[in-house]
Order: structure tokens, then C-alpha cells, then sequence
């Protein structure tokens, strides 16, 4: 019998035999151990070999592992660590082997959160968040999965949650931040599920009368009104996006209107429903009121519009009151006029539903407490007729109409009292301030339309008085006229016989008894002759002048060139004896005027530019025409004794003359009668001139087209 021993390492094997067996059973019996001992070796041999390539299995595996794995006894103390724990703590593997676990835990976090190790060693598995110090002296935040393994040692999983931690203080912020703004905007925030209430903001909350707590869980379509909630779903299921309108139900069960805007949003990992609800009530009073405030502009328009194209103050009044009655309902109204020093008022209109009692154009007394009100501008409210107890014109005919208040409005035109504006209403105490506001701004309208209105009828009779008194002063001035014609005829016939009789008896005496005349007598013929020469001369420019101011004249394109050619041989005999050089700068520009009067014109000037020449100088004149304010401007310049400019407004007065007539012949008129008859063809005539340096005459026509 042999008794085998080995020990743990299988590195011994002690045999024992026992003397007493016989050899041969002894040699079987060792050949069976032999056997025996390789069999074993053999199967230890292989476990040996299996158990170390797990085991580079395990190793490698954990090196390869993205996370930090341990290895530690029951006491904390580091027994393994694969590489990516010590590239997480930034330490050597040695240098780790040689720390605890709490080596690696700053103070304050350990004293907070201790290791646990007593749950680890009853066989739990503890998962923790810590804080591991890196070398360098920053902290890791890592997640820490922890257990006993069947051998008695600690091991940790270690996985940096840097990452996670930002990403989770980052959701953190934006909730906070989508808090922040939820709550600091006007408008209530509303996230549901599917319609069933997640979250919202206290403004939402307190838009529909509920606390935050009691609408979380709630159905989102109870707050609409059971006539929108169709639409509330549609809007829900679709995703629509776009802005739209709705009435709500607070949890008193009142209504409101309400705008919606939603959009389908991720909402803690998952897609939800974010809707912003704006409360309308504001808005749709202040739109309510721009409604009326536009149709009150709109009919104050057409009533500005119809007292414009009214024509007396009745039809003004009575165009009024039928478009106050679109803004006011009132039973009755009316429009009175006073007359402040006979002290009664007179009804110019009068506008009812019914059956007026009240006349109009009857005039009746006015109260004096009543006057003196309006007369301050202020309004006078009677909010119930049958409480009122002081006189009032027709107030018991008021209260038959069954009417119940009244309010009287003063019309003031420039701080005068002229009337009032009444209404009356078939309700006690019936206007608002909205209401007193549009009477004010009518019956100030009204006062300063039917002040207009007096004016207008006052100037129509002013104008009528005017017109008569033009018609009488045109008869005068025609009666007038026809004296005139009558006077020149008689001047041109009656007046120039006698000179042409003095002219040919004077000349016949010099020439049948000259001889038998001295000195004397002949000078005085001579002067008798040029006496009558020169009377004959101012009266045809007297004619002239006259004709000229009364004549009619029917203006037309006139061919200017044509003109000047006509005078020019008109004169030729003066312009040959002068020796006058004349010059015209082509082209001259038509003119509107009248043909046989600018020729007139043209004559004095070209005469009085050869005329009034120094003695011993030729007479050098330049004629031509431009454009000047749109008007065509001719200038005839000469190079005669000029004028001094203190004398030039008076050249063109009648008589007017600046020299001796023995200087320079003439009758004074020839310059009048340019001025008078280019101003009666709508132009203007002026002069540039200096002593001794010739005169530049100008006119200016409209140009012909």
C-alpha cells in the first residue's frame, strides 16, 4: 500500500512503501503510481496552462478597458490597477501600489461620503459619484462601481464622468435658464403631453386663476372653450406652428380671448408640446377702441364734409344732428342760436324720432342762471328731467316726449356765445365721458361752421351791395367813356381846325406880305406858326395816350423783325437827316402784343434815341432781344446825353420833361404813352442809364410760341 502526499504546488511527491509486500506486487503496484503520477501531472499541467492564458486574458482585458480598474485588500490598500486608472489619476502604477484608497479622496469629500466598506465585505455592490485627486493636484469626478471578489478582494470600476457632469450641469442651466425665462416673460408657458399638463409658468397659471400644482396632470383642452376645443386638438395633432386665436376658461369659469402658439419641442429626452399664450383682453378693448375711434373719425369726416357743401346754417344743423344720431342715440336733439341782447334763444333745428312738440324759428326767452352757464363754456346736464326742479324752455313738452335727461352743450365761436347744441335721451343720466367728449367736439365744430355760415351770408350781401355798386360805377364809367370818345372827337376835329387855320393863315402871311413885315413882325409870325405846329403835335399825342388807355386791345404772336423794319422806314427820312447808324442783332424774338400799339412804342423809343444825340454826334443805336424772368426783353441802347439816375422814375410821367423844349423838341408825352401801353399789354418797360453815356431802354412781352 503506498501513501501519496503532495502538496499545493504539486512540486513533491513522497512515497512510502511498506517492506512487508513482495517485490512483484511491489513493481505493479509502483509501475500504478507512475502511471497514476503522469495522468495527474499531465491534467495539472493543463490546468496550469488554461488558468494562465484566462488569466492573460483577464490582464489584457482590463488593459484594454476604457475605464480604470482596481484592485484592493480588505484595509483600502492598492494591490492592481490597469493603465487607463493610472492615465485617469495621472500616476505611475508603482506610485499607486503604494497609496490607499482614501490617499486618493480629498478630506472633505471622505468626511461627507465615507468608503462604505462595510457593504462591500456583506457582498454589496456600491455605485458612488466621488471626487479622485489627480497628481497634478485637480479633481476627476468619477463614477466608482464597487464589490468583493470571491477571493476576499475589493474590486472598482472607475469611470470619468466629466463629461456627464458638464452635460448634466449644462441641462441643469438651460432648465434654469427656460425657468428664468419662463417666469419673466408676460406671456404664460405651457408644456404638455399629448394634451396632458407637464409644466407651466406662474404667469400662465395666474392668467387662468389656477396654482402651478393644480394644473399639472390636468387635460390642456378644459381650458379652452368647449366650442374651440375641436380646434385645440386639430392644432395639437398637426403641429401647427403658426399663431392663432381662441377663448379660454379660467377656473371660475369666466372667458377670455387668448392667442396660442405652439411647437412640438424635446423636453426632458422627449418630444413634447411647448405652447405660449398671450391674454388678449387688452389688446381687443384697445382694438375695440380704435374701432370706434375710427368710425367716429370717419363720421366727424362726413360730417365736416357735409357742413362744407351745406349752404345756410339750417342745412348745416340739420346735416349735423343726422350724423351725430350714428354716434349718439339720442330721442331728440336740437340746435338754438342766440341773440344776446334781446335775451331769447330761437330753435334753427330740430331732429327727433318722434313727433317734436318743438317749433322751430320761434323764439322764446332765455334763463339767466342757464345763460351765464354756457356763457363759461361749461355744459349743462339735467341726468333726470323729473327730478329737476328749475324752469327750462319746453321742459314739461320734454317730459311728454317721454324724455328722461338732457344735456345742453354751449357753442362758442371766438369766445362768443352763439347757441347750443341739446340733446335728450329717453333713459336717465344716459352719456359717458366718451360720449360728453364727442358733443363737446361737435357742438365746437358746429359754432365755428355756423359762424362761417353768418360771415358768408354777411360778404354774399356785402358782395351783392358791391356788385350794385359796380354795376352803378360801370355805367358812370361808360357814360364816362362815351364823354371821352365824344371829347376826343371833338379835340381831333373841333380843337385842330383853329391850329390849322392859325398855321395857314401865319404861313400865308409870310409868304403873300413877308416883305412888307420888319424883323418883328416876321418873328412873330414865325412864332405863331410854331406855336400852332406844337399844339397840333401834343394834342395827337394826347389822342394817343387816350387811345391807348381806353382802347381794347386783342393781343397776338407778333413778328418783332417785322415790326422794327416798319418803323425804321417810317423814319427813314429823320434817320438820313440825323445820319443815325443803326444796329440790329439777328435774330429778334416774336412777342404776344398788339401790332399797331407796339409800333407806336417802337416809334417814341427809335425817335428819342436819334433825338436827344449831343450836338456834333451821329447817332449810334443798337437794337436786339433775350430771354429775361420767361419774358423776351428788347433793348435799344443809344449813345445820346443820357439821364441822371435821380431823374428816371419821372421820364415816364406825362409832361414830365428834362430839358428845355428849344433843346430838345417835344411834347413830354412820348415816353407815357410806352410805359401806359406795354403795362396794357402785360409788360414792363424800365431804363439803364448815366449822364453823358447813353440810355439803354428795355421792355418785356411774353414770348410767342
Amino acid at each position: 500500500l503506498t501513501l501519496i502526499h503532495y502538496t499545493q504546488n504539486w512540486s513533491q511527491i513522497q512515497f512510502t512503501f511498506i517492506e512487508e509486500i513482495p517485490g512483484l506486487v511491489v513493481s505493479l503496484l509502483a509501475l500504478l503510481a507512475v502511471i497514476f503520477l503522469y495522468k495527474l501531472l499531465q491534467q495539472r499541467t493543463r490546468a496550469l496552462h488554461l488558468a494562465r492564458k484566462n488569466e492573460l486574458q483577464y490582464k489584457t482585458l482590463i488593459e484594454q478597458a476604457s475605464d480604470g480598474i482596481f484592485l484592493a485588500d480588505q484595509q483600502g490598500n492598492y494591490l492592481d490597477i490597469n493603465t487607463q486608472g493610472c492615465k485617469l489619476l495621472g500616476y505611475g502604477k508603482e506610485e499607486l501600489l503604494q497609496l490607499n484608497l482614501r490617499d486618493l479622496i480629498p478630506a472633505d469629500e471622505l468626511a461627507k461620503n465615507p468608503l462604505q466598506l462595510d457593504r462591500l465585505l456583506a457582498g454589496e455592490t456600491v455605485v458612488s459619484e466621488r471626487l479622485l485627486k489627480h497628481k497634478q493636484g485637480t479633481l476627476v469626478p468619477v463614477e466608482i462601481s464597487a464589490k468583493m471578489l470571491p477571493d476576499g478582494r475589493l474590486q472598482g470600476i472607475v469611470r470619468d464622468i466629466t463629461k456627464r457632469i458638464k452635460a448634466r450641469r449644462a441641462l441643469e442651466e438651460s432648465e434654469a435658464r427656460y425657468r428664468r425665462l419662463s417666469e419673466a416673460t408676460f406671456e404664460g408657458v405651457l408644456i404638455h403631453d399629448n394634451g396632458r399638463i407637464v409644466d407651466c409658468n406662474q404667469q400662465f397659471a395666474t392668467m387662468f386663476g389656477y396654482e402651478i400644482s393644480e394644473l399639472i396632470g390636468k387635460d390642456a383642452l378644459q381650458l379652452g372653450a368647449p366650442e374651440f376645443r375641436d380646434l385645440l386638438r386639430e392644432k395639437m395633432q398637426s403641429g401647427y406652428e403658426k399663431p392663432y386665436e381662441l377663448i379660454g376658461v379660467r377656473k371660475d369659469g369666466s372667458t377670455f380671448p387668448v392667442e396660442v402658439c405652439g411647437k412640438n419641442l424635446p423636453v426632458h429626452g422627449k418630444m413634447m408640446r411647448v405652447n405660449t399664450v398671450r391674454d388678449l383682453t387688452e389688446r381687443k378693448k384697445a382694438e375695440d377702441e380704435l374701432r370706434r375711434y375710427s368710425e367716429r373719425l370717419k363720421i366727424l369726416n362726413e360730417m365736416g364734409k357735409a357742413i362744407l357743401a351745406a349752404t345756410s346754417p339750417e342745412k348745416i344743423a340739420r346735416e349735423t344732428l343726422i350724423r351725430l344720431q350714428k354716434l349718439i342715440r339720442y330721442r331728440r336733439a336740437s340746435v338754438t342760436l342766440f341773440d344776446l341782447e334781446r335775451k331769447n334763444l330761437q330753435i334753427l333745428v330740430s331732429q327727433t324720432h318722434g313727433e317734436s312738440m318743438l317749433p322751430e324759428h320761434v323764439e322764446i326767452p332765455i334763463k339767466k342762471h342757464w345763460l351765464e352757464q354756457l356763457s363759461r363754456g361749461q355744459p349743462h346736464f339735467i341726468p333726470d328731467v323729473s327730478q329737476f326742479d328749475q324752469s327750462l324752455p319746453f321742459l314739461d313738452r320734454l317730459i311728454a316726449e317721454s324724455v328722461k335727461s338732457v344735456v345742453n352743450f354751449p357753442m362758442l365761436a371766438q369766445q362768443d356765445l352763439i347757441g347750443s347744441l341739446n340733446l335728450a335721451f329717453d333713459v336717465p343720466n344716459a352719456w359717458d365721458a366718451d360720449q360728453v367728449t364727442i358733443i363737446k367736439e361737435v357742438a365746437n365744430e358746429l359754432a365755428i361752421a355756423l359762424h362761417q355760415a353768418r360771415l358768408y351770408q354777411q360778404i354774399q350781401l356785402h358782395a351783392e351791395e358791391l356788385e350794385a355798386r359796380v354795376a352803378e360805377r360801370t355805367r358812370a364809367l361808360e357814360e364816362v367813356n362815351s364823354e371821352l370818345e365824344a371829347f376826343a372827337y371833338s379835340v381831333s376835329h373841333d380843337l385842330r381846325a383853329p391850329l390849322r387855320a392859325m398855321q395857314g393863315f401865319s404861313k400865308a402871311l409870310l409868304e403873300d406880305f413877308g416883305d412888307q413885315l420888319d424883323e418883328v413882325g416876321k418873328d412873330y409870325a414865325h412864332r405863331i406858326v410854331n406855336a400852332a405846329r406844337h399844339m397840333d403835335l401834343l394834342i395827337q399825342d394826347l389822342l394817343a395816350y387816350s387811345r391807348i388807355t381806353h382802347e381794347k386791345m386783342k393781343l397776338g404772336p407778333v413778328h418783332l423783325a417785322a415790326i422794327v423794319e416798319a418803323v425804321q422806314n417810317q423814319l427813314q427820312g429823320e434817320i438820313e437827316t440825323r445820319g443815325a447808324r443803326i444796329h440790329i442783332r439777328q435774330p429778334l424774338m416774336d412777342v404776344v402784343a398788339h401790332a399797331a400799339t407796339l409800333t407806336q412804342v417802337l416809334s417814341n423809343l427809335l425817335d428819342n434815341a436819334m433825338k436827344f444825340v449831343p450836338e456834333g454826334r451821329s447817332p449810334e443805336i443798337r437794337m436786339w432781344t433775350e430771354i429775361k424772368n420767361g419774358q423776351v426783353r428788347f433793348w435799344i441802347k443809344d449813345n445820346g446825353i443820357g439821364i441822371d439816375h435821380r431823374h428816371i422814375d419821372k421820364i415816364f410821367r406825362v409832361f414830365e420833361r428834362l430839358h428845355s423844349i428849344e433843346a430838345y423838341p417835344g411834347t413830354g408825352i412820348g415816353l407815357a404813352i410806352v410805359r401806359k401801353a406795354i403795362e396794357r399789354m402785360g409788360g414792363r418797360v424800365g431804363v439803364c442809364s448815366e449822364p453823358n453815356q447813353g440810355s439803354a431802354f428795355w421792355f418785356e412781352l411774353p414770348q410767342a410760341a
